[in-house]
């Protein structure tokens, strides 16, 4: 008869505990595209623009294409220096949008703690279909006063606004 030897009970199988994660850190700033409408400097969430091109003149007769400095009533200022228009390709849930704009187009990163919800009441109130914020920013030369119009894209086409 053999002896076999002695072996030690196998411990029950566990599942491996996961890492400890930490949240994620907050955001410090939202990438938005900054454009011209008359005198104002305006701001869109940088996710709702999927591109941007030189405005030719003809564009209404290939694709719709919404003047935006019309619909929200922001008039040229007569004072106000002359800029390219361009157009923006807008990310909506019906359908792709096109808004023509005032140049220059940029991105920038907007620090989170320069950008200031409008309150419920001025919301409620305002002329300005689509103003969702105001950020409130360094002045730089030939970038406005420092003030920008952010706008939420939906509310711009909603037919209530």
């Amino acid at each position: 008869m053999m002896n076999s030897p002695a072996t030690a009970p196998t411990p029950p199988a566990t599942s491996p505990t996961p890492p400890a994660t930490s949240p994620a850190p907050p955001a410090t700033s939202l990438n938005v595209v900054l454009f011209s409408l008359g005198k104002w400097r305006v701001g869109l969430e940088a996710k709702r623009v999927r591109g941007c091109r030189l405005a030719t003149g003809g564009e209404e007769k290939r694709q719709p294409c919404l003047d935006l400095e019309e619909r929200l009533g922001l008039s040229v200022d007569a004072d106000a220096p002359v800029t390219q228009r361009m157009l923006l390709e807008i990310v909506h849930p019906d359908h792709p949008l096109t808004w023509r704009v005032g140049g220059p187009v940029v991105l920038h990163a907007l620090p989170v703690e320069t950008i200031h919800p409008l309150p419920r009441l001025l919301a409620a109130r305002t002329a300005l279909p689509g103003l969702r914020a105001l950020a409130l920013t360094d002045h730089t030369p030939g970038q406005g006063d420092g003030l920008i119009l952010l706008l939420d894209a939906d509310r711009i086409h909603d037919k209530r606004s």
